[in-house]
């Protein structure tokens, strides 16, 4: 593959990669088989989605994959009448994509990928842009068309649990053949996963063989428990590191993250900048 192999390109040998590879779902996974639903009258499970491929991610001055942790169906068993359509068709292979539309207006991208679409990957995204000396949109959707984004987990635990399954190296296993296919295809400059899935020493063989010139970023999760508890120890490196960004890009992302004291989310900023 070259830097001009366009990303529908690359969505396309992923498509098509990802359906020669996929036979069925691991037993633990939703929808399980019993699970019954007007919604998806042929009891099909639904198939693990390719990345989020961005129009500008082969352009962009390094190709930047990020994932998520798992996905994380639950709340659609909970209430099944809020799945969306693009699930219940061909689109669920790609379904990063298809819930990424033009009508959305909060101010983070719609991905169906929870901690993209509230932001906080986003803008830890922009901050390691920044550290590296590397020009980004200011706009976050279209920052977003310069990464491939996705879960490294391709399967929602079934039983309406709203589980992460990271620390789990049984429950990754059906995944890992999906994450070697982004590899090979994808071929990122730098990857950034979460650190409990990158402690996995098969996701580090994975890495090393296939792309062992990338530059990995192993990230804690991003979310309120993370910043507020367990990062408090970063409280005065956050607050150099928010005056040094102030007036920037990153604080007026920072300023729409929800769930966060004023200047909290620096603390992982903090973070990001020891590894």
């Amino acid at each position: 593959m070259t830097d001009q192999f366009s990303s529908g390109k690359i969505e396309t040998e992923l498509l098509d990669r990802y359906q020669n590879e996929f036979t069925s779902s691991p037993e633990w996974a939703f929808p399980s088989k019993q699970w019954d639903n007007s919604k998806n009258p042929l009891r099909k499970p639904f198939p693990p989605s390719i990345p989020f491929v961005g129009k500008n991610y082969n352009q962009a001055p390094k190709k930047i994959v990020l994932y998520a942790s798992a996905e994380n169906l639950a709340h659609y068993e909970r209430k099944p009448e809020t799945i969306p359509d693009f699930l219940c068709d061909d689109r669920a292979w790609n379904r990063h994509r298809a819930a990424n539309v033009e009508g959305w207006d909060k101010f983070f991208p719609r991905l169906h990928i929870g901690p993209v679409e509230n932001g906080s990957l986003l803008c830890a995204v922009l901050f390691i842009c920044n550290s590296l000396g590397l020009d980004s949109p200011k706009d976050p959707k279209l920052f977003l068309e310069n990464l491939a984004v996705a879960n490294l987990g391709k399967f929602s635990i079934a039983g309406n649990k709203s589980v992460d399954y990271a620390g789990n190296i049984r429950m990754l296993k059906p995944s890992l053949p999906f994450f070697q296919v982004d590899l090979e295809v994808l071929q990122p400059d730098i990857l950034i996963l979460p650190k409990t899935m990158h402690a996995h020493q098969i996701v580090r063989d994975l890495i090393s063989e296939i792309v062992p010139n990338t530059h990995v970023i192993p990230v804690l999760q991003f979310n309120s428990t993370v910043v507020n508890i367990h990062l408090k120890r970063n409280d005065l490196q956050a607050i150099e590191l928010a005056a040094q960004y102030k007036g920037t890009v990153l604080e007026e992302w920072t300023n729409h993250l929800t769930g966060y004291r004023k200047g909290y989310p620096f603390r992982y900023y903090s973070e990001l900048e020891s590894i």
